[in-house]
């Protein structure tokens, strides 16, 4: 089994619909996500440009379209600063274990494998590959 374009632009697909109701209940409720009133519109930007990179992999993957490795690193880049935004803000809020739970179990992992998923299909070949038997 490989990890294709194909089917990481369905997972991004998939991946943008959870990211849109994140933002929606991050917009409705800021407290009850732990955002202020204050970071509210950085946050809310910063997932924003994720949503619109998730979309554009979609887009890209599902037009075979060159763009996909700018998408994915774009994507990439940002959920590696999401991750380094998190840890840092939640210094002084007592949420570092959340936000470093975050960080290594969903925002790294996810940007790797969009980097990796990106540069393999440029050089054509599977980025991750298990052996099946």
């Amino acid at each position: 089994m490989e990890i294709s374009r194909r089917w990481m632009g369905r997972a991004a697909s998939c991946a943008a619909v959870g990211l849109a109701m994140w933002m929606t209940l991050m917009a409705l409720r800021p407290a009850l996500v732990g955002t202020t009133a204050a970071q509210l519109p950085l946050w809310l930007t910063l997932d924003a440009g994720e949503f619109a990179g998730l979309v554009w992999i979609s887009v890209a993957a599902s037009r075979h379209s060159r763009l996909f490795l700018l998408a994915s690193v774009f994507t990439a880049g940002l959920l590696f600063c999401d991750a380094t935004f998190d840890v840092a803000s939640s210094l002084d809020t007592g949420d570092v274990l959340l936000a470093v739970t975050t960080a290594l179990l969903v925002e790294l992992p996810a940007g790797v494998v969009l980097l990796r998923t990106a540069l393999a299909n440029q050089m054509g070949r599977p980025a991750i590959a298990w052996a099946t038997t």
